[in-house]
């Protein structure tokens, strides 16, 4: 299923946005501390494992074996991070940026969960680039690894 096709079904469903049970959006400086929090989580975690990829068949692999092996990770990985910045209610002035960037996010994960040359963007187009590019201009300097 599609992240933003989840994302809009998840809108969805009963009741106004007045009643009290309804969640109050994030202000933009707490949206961007918890997205970033989120993010320098699941970047640490990557970036430990990309640190390991120099290992990997004693140090000689090939591209397409360091792709691959990437790839394993990653995908997984940023499929958590886009579950988790989804979850956080974005500010209303940045909604749709948010939205557009998990957009991105999603489909560089479908590019490289079908091609993993595209995972690290050293033998081919890099698939997070907009995504990354998004959550930049986000202020979300924790995401994407450096």
């Amino acid at each position: 299923m599609a992240l933003a096709s989840a994302l809009a079904l998840g809108g969805c469903g009963g009741g106004d946005s007045t009643s009290a049970t309804a969640t109050p959006s994030l202000s933009r400086a707490e949206f961007v501390k918890r997205a970033n929090a989120i993010c320098d989580r699941v970047f640490a975690r990557t970036g430990k494992q990309y640190s390991k990829l120099r290992y990997l068949n004693g140090g000689h692999a090939t591209s397409t074996e360091l792709n691959e092996a990437a790839q394993k990770f990653m995908v997984p990985a940023l499929s958590r991070l886009a579950r988790q910045l989804a979850a956080l209610d974005a500010p209303p002035a940045d909604d749709q940026r948010v939205e557009k960037m998990l957009a991105s996010l999603d489909a560089g994960i479908e590019v490289a969960r079908k091609d993993a040359r595209t995972v690290r963007g050293e033998t081919g187009p890099f698939a997070f680039r907009a995504a990354y590019e998004q959550m930049w201009a986000l202020g979300l300097d924790k995401c994407g690894l450096s």
